[in-house]
């Protein structure tokens, strides 16, 4: 090999080597388990997301995955006769805190005001992917993000509702978003570096776990049967703040404070 070659391979390995250094995830910034971001559940509260999904591997303690995109556990609702709730949040979290009542678990209509009631809401979350993990980024009130950042509306969901009317005439509507588009995953594509810029700057990334796109609320849902809860829930072309499962199915908790 004469000196040119040697030296075209030698700044080809280094250019190789420095594109993957570059993608290589950056774990996750946050103080006592509390990303940066405040997110509006109300028109009076904000709140602040954890870390990472919630883990629980030994039935003994308790605590946030290390990053966004890592899997946490999957959890019952209740294990009680009558369902009864006791907010994961209750319990100490070793990387938040490690103290009772430091965080808790979103209501349904805490879940439906994040993704529809405070301003902008249509235009502040999207299906993507980080690190190569499939979920919903969702961005904080004041709209930090990085400038490529598609939104849901921006990739054609609209904003609808079922509608049916029970044995007492009460007419009862479930809303969620739609879309027609298969690629919604494609749109938002961030690694390394990139995602660690958005996560500064206050983002949230609800990771598909297990192929389980359901996040608990602390609200029981007596519309739909007596064990069943109300739940955050993504596939396909939806997107429902306001589905439901029964208490023994085990999903996602994500906590705030």
């Amino acid at each position: 090999m004469n000196i040119v070659k040697k030296i075209s391979f030698l700044l080809f390995t280094l250019a190789v080597l420095f594109a993957c250094k570059k993608e290589s995830p950056i774990d996750t910034v946050a103080v006592n388990g509390a990303l940066s971001g405040e997110f509006s559940v109300s028109k009076t509260q904000k709140v602040h997301f954890s870390q990472g999904n919630l883990k629980h591997p030994d039935n003994h303690t308790w605590s946030f995955a290390t990053n966004q995109w890592e899997n946490g556990d999957l959890f019952e609702w209740s294990h009680a006769e009558d369902c009864s709730f006791i907010d994961w949040g209750y319990h100490p979290i070793t990387n938040g805190g490690d103290q009772h009542n430091q965080w808790r678990t979103l209501t349904m209509n805490e879940w439906m005001y994040l993704f529809h009631g405070r301003a902008n809401a249509g235009y502040l979350f999207g299906f993507g992917k980080v690190n190569g993990v499939k979920g919903i980024i969702i961005l904080p009130d004041n709209g930090n993000g990085a400038s490529d950042f598609h939104s849901a509306l921006n990739k054609g969901f609209e904003w609808k509702y079922n509608e049916w009317i029970d044995r007492d005439s009460v007419v009862h509507r479930r809303y969620y978003y739609y879309t027609t588009k298969d690629d919604k995953y494609s749109h938002n594509t961030f690694k390394g570096k990139k995602w660690h810029e958005m996560e500064l700057k206050g983002a949230v990334f609800l990771p598909v776990v297990d192929d389980c796109v359901s996040y608990w609320s602390a609200s029981r849902d007596f519309t739909s049967g007596p064990t069943d809860s109300y739940i955050l829930d993504f596939y396909g072309h939806y997107l429902w703040p306001m589905a439901s499962g029964p208490w023994y199915y085990r999903f996602s908790v994500r906590l705030v404070q």
